[in-house]
């Protein structure tokens, strides 16, 4: 597997059916092109990676109005 992250400065031939499988895009600005790596990223790894823990310092978690920060220092 091969996945190529890039716009401009890739060849055209491998924008060709006979050559890629899919061609993802989300938008037209450069950071398109992490999105568009991150949505692959979801899909490859089945959203495993959402259910991952690290032993960071602070955990980040998602709210309706911003984010909680929670320091695990001692």
């Amino acid at each position: 597997m091969l996945v190529i992250v890039g716009s401009q400065k890739v060849p055209s031939e491998f924008f060709s059916k006979e050559t890629s499988d899919f061609n993802v895009a989300v938008g037209n600005q450069p950071h398109s092109e992490v999105a568009a790596l991150a949505l692959f990223l979801d899909k490859y790894t089945e959203s495993k990676w959402q259910k991952k823990k690290f032993n960071g310092k602070i955990e980040i978690l998602p709210s309706s109005s911003g984010k909680r920060v929670i320091s695990k220092d001692k």
